[in-house]
């Protein structure tokens, strides 16, 4: 008698809906200096991005052509957010010989937020959010919690040099390193030259937080941006 097969631990049936948008035409998007092709369904590709609606929708070459090219993007973080639109998940956890590649990880989520904000992705520069925060607490739920790895240098100029003033991402930096601060003086942590703007972010927050004991509860809702 064959065994009981486990219970799946979450449902596996669906809204017969969500078949529609798999049922429709593809679009072909090209993606960096050598036009790697990636081909997504264009019915959910437009519901989760307002640049995809727009380029397929208007009288633009990419309407008739059902063709997007982004030559300045990377292929391996577009895959991201293929990752993630069709997986739920952002693919960057790595391990090399047992050690978690921090700096390479807090990058790839920088660029992948960038790209979320190109592509009028609401819902994937929040789950980027998710993603950092989520790497933030695994680092500083060490064992050793004073050694965290915070997002470095190139993180920080790479995501003032590619977001508007008040994006979300921005203010999320600021927050990170403030607590850090907080707990010890950025001499201790660092002796490499931060960003200016950055720097100049930093010193206003704490000029702002004057006299406050306690640091910044940083969760990622709250640096979500608004759908």
């Amino acid at each position: 008698m064959p065994s009981k097969l486990p219970e799946p631990e979450e449902p596996v049936r669906g809204d017969r809906k969500f078949r529609k948008y798999f049922l429709g035409p593809a679009v072909r998007i090209y993606v960096g200096s050598e036009a790697q092709e990636f081909c997504i369904h264009e019915t959910y590709a437009r519901m989760y991005s307002a640049f995809i609606d727009k380029a397929l929708s208007g009288p633009w070459k990419e309407a008739t052509e059902r063709k997007i090219h982004l030559p300045a993007d990377e292929p391996e973080i577009f895959v991201l957010f293929l990752c993630w639109l069709y997986g739920g998940t952002i693919a960057t956890e790595n391990y090399e010989e047992g050690k978690r590649v921090v700096d390479v990880e807090y990058m790839e989520l920088a660029k992948a937020y960038v790209l979320g904000d190109k592509l009028m992705s609401t819902g994937f520069c929040n789950s980027v959010i998710d993603a950092i925060c989520e790497k933030l607490d695994q680092e500083t739920n060490c064992d050793n919690p004073m050694s965290a790895k915070l997002p470095g240098r190139d993180v920080i100029q790479f995501i003032y040099e590619n977001t508007l003033v008040d994006a979300p991402i921005r203010k999320l930096m600021v927050d990170i390193w403030w607590n850090h601060m907080k707990s010890r003086s950025l001499a201790e942590k660092t002796d490499i030259a931060l960003p200016q703007p950055f720097a100049v972010d930093l010193a206003i927050a704490g000029l702002d937080r004057r006299g406050e004991s306690s640091s910044v509860l940083v969760k990622s809702r709250g640096y979500y941006s608004p759908v």
